[in-house]
């Protein structure tokens, strides 16, 4: 019964130890301070903003070209045979006036021709002549033998009457028929020499012209071996020299004219729409309209040459549109600018010669009513507005145009808008800001668009 009983008893040991903690983990927890509560305030992140304005802009486009001269001439041989003349002044970067004999070819073998054709024809010309002698000379004969020929059929008509009575003889009637038919043949042979007279002279008139445009060939083959410059050029390259024999269709130097310049530039098909805008029911399309294309778009140009010690711009002139490349879907542009070698004269530039790598600005007609804005300020078609509350919201926008600088929008921002400029990582809609006016960025804008705010 005892033995029974001490389980009872060593559970009854922990009674004692288990009141003990519990009375100390009520003590601790009692003793133990309260937690500092602290009150939370949102800060507003701090961000640059500009206040979105319709502006008048001036659209423009940049290009790159190489300058190269309007008018180019290859100076090419005529004629085949010795150069035996060669200008001072014709080499490479000779700046030669109009007229000025650059090469003669050794001109003996086409005189030769000149002279042997000149003999020709003097031989067709006597022979025209004595042709002409001819046509006289039978004309008269023939007068002279149709008479013969009248009076010996009189004279055959009355020996006739006479045998008839028998006061001649058969022999002496048969003896006139005989003269009669000679007398006829002689005639007969007359006209048929008239007949044919003309005939030859024709074929000699014919030969006559033959010769004349002989002759003409060879005088202008003689002029030929003479080659003076058409107008005032510059020499690119030569390619021949002195006691050189040179071929018919060989070029012998290359030249530019020094007249004007021109600049090809590409330009992406989007970067020229801002410049040329184009309405389907406005714009005309006629041969007429289209010859006057640089007066009716009213594109202006400037070119701009960089370098690492030099910096020069020039003014240049919109000429034409050229074709569209399919591979690199651009079009080509030309400018150009009049008396490219002199037009530095009031600056301290340098000529504007073929070979310069030239930057080509394009300027539009200015356009009213762009809401511009930088091009950082958009982010793919999000713009970022700090609102009433300094609240950022996501605005999607739809764009109209773009420019280097700055884009023109459609919709998505009214003026007035505070557009945030500065990158904002992470950009949460509904996050407080703490918007300040950018000055900078808008004196920026204003220099890219080219003009002043414009009244709202």
């Amino acid at each position: 019964m005892e033995d029974s009983g001490r389980p009872w008893l060593r559970r009854l040991a922990f009674v004692p130890v288990l009141a003990v903690g519990v009375v100390a983990f009520l003590a601790l927890k009692a003793s133990r301070a309260e937690p500092e509560k602290i009150t939370l305030t949102e800060t507003g992140r701090r961000v640059r903003t500009l206040s979105a304005q319709r502006l008048q802009i001036i659209p423009r486009a940049t290009g790159y070209g190489v300058v190269q001269a309007r008018e180019e001439w290859q100076m090419i041989a005529e004629v085949s045979g010795r150069v035996v003349e060669f200008s001072d002044q014709l080499k490479e970067g000779g700046f030669i006036k109009k007229g000025t004999v650059l090469v003669r070819i050794d001109p003996a073998d086409y005189q030769l021709t000149e002279t042997q054709k000149e003999a020709n024809l003097e031989g067709v010309r006597a022979q025209i002549s004595q042709i002409r002698v001819q046509e006289t000379s039978a004309r008269k004969t023939l007068k002279i033998e149709e008479r013969s020929l009248e009076l010996a059929e009189s004279s055959l008509a009355r020996l006739r009457k006479l045998q008839s009575s028998g006061a001649v003889s058969q022999s002496d009637v048969d003896a006139e028929e005989r003269t009669v038919l000679g007398q006829r043949k002689a005639v007969q042979s007359l006209r048929n020499t008239l007949r044919e007279l003309p005939t030859n002279r024709k074929v000699l008139e014919a030969q006559l012209k033959q010769e004349k445009a002989g002759l003409a060939g060879a005088s202008r083959d003689i002029a030929r071996t003479e080659i003076v410059a058409p107008y005032d050029i510059r020499i690119r390259s030569v390619a021949t020299a002195l006691e050189e024999v040179v071929g018919s269709g060989q070029v012998l130097a290359v030249a530019d004219g020094l007249d004007m310049a021109e600049i090809p530039a590409q330009y992406a098909i989007g970067e020229l729409r801002p410049l040329v805008p184009f309405r389907p029911n406005q714009t005309p399309i006629s041969t007429d309209a289209l010859s006057r294309l640089p007066e009716l778009i009213g594109l202006t140009a400037k070119v701009r040459l960089e370098s690492t010690d030099l910096s020069a711009e020039w003014d240049a002139n919109f000429d034409r549109f050229t074709t569209v490349d399919p591979k690199t879907r651009t079009v080509g542009v030309v400018v150009t600018i009049a008396d490219p070698y002199t037009a530095s004269r009031s600056a301290e530039r340098p000529p504007v010669v073929p070979g310069m790598y030239m930057e080509v600005q394009l300027e539009g007609r200015p356009r009213d009513g762009c809401l511009a804005l930088p091009r950082a300020a958009l982010h793919g078609n999000i713009v970022y507005v700090a609102n009433a509350e300094r609240r950022l919201e996501r605005r999607e926008v739809e764009v109209d145009f773009r420019q280097s600088d700055y884009v023109c929008l459609r919709s998505g921002v009214a003026p007035g808008d505070q557009v945030i400029v500065t990158d904002l990582i992470p950009a949460i809609e509904g996050m407080l800001l703490d918007p300040a006016p950018d000055q900078d960025a808008a004196k920026q804008l204003a220099t890219a668009t080219g003009q002043q705010v414009q009244p709202k």
